[in-house]
């Protein structure tokens, strides 16, 4: 298991930091419905994942990086990650109407999660006009 995933996974991530685009995408695209067989967290197979698209991107792979993005928008809609990716190919195959079109969900995505993120008393809509939070009347919020 080791040798069939972790040592491609960790070459992957050394061929990353040196830049290695293409080597990275021949490394991981194999691998890729395979990662959870190695275990680590959802969130370690989803860095990998990511440098996976991040190396499609940069070498130039948009078919491929394509069929990520869309794979990763269908599961996680509302990631901005997402989002940016979409709109980092579309500006990659000179498309920028639909650049525009993934950055205003990026902004959407955003401003979901700060929603769902931050108490209602930090965010910037919950201070009056002069600044003072309503919850706390304890003078103006910090900025």
């Amino acid at each position: 298991m080791t040798a069939d995933i972790g040592l491609p996974a960790c070459e992957a991530l050394v061929a990353h930091g040196q830049g290695k685009h293409a080597t990275v995408v021949e490394l991981l695209w194999p691998l890729r419905r395979r990662l959870h067989e190695f275990g680590g967290s959802h969130a370690q197979r989803d860095a990998l994942q990511k440098t996976l698209l991040d190396s499609a991107l940069s070498s130039g792979r948009h078919e491929l990086a394509r069929v990520l993005i869309s794979e990763r928008i269908g599961l996680r809609p509302d990631s901005s990650y997402n989002w940016a990716a979409r709109a980092r190919l579309a500006d990659a195959l000179g498309a920028a109407a639909l650049a525009a079109v993934a950055r205003d969900h990026v902004r959407d995505a955003a401003a979901a999660a700060a929603e769902t993120l931050l108490p209602s008393s930090l965010r910037s809509d919950a201070c009056t006009p002069s600044g003072e939070s309503p919850a706390s009347g304890a003078g103006p919020v910090p900025r």
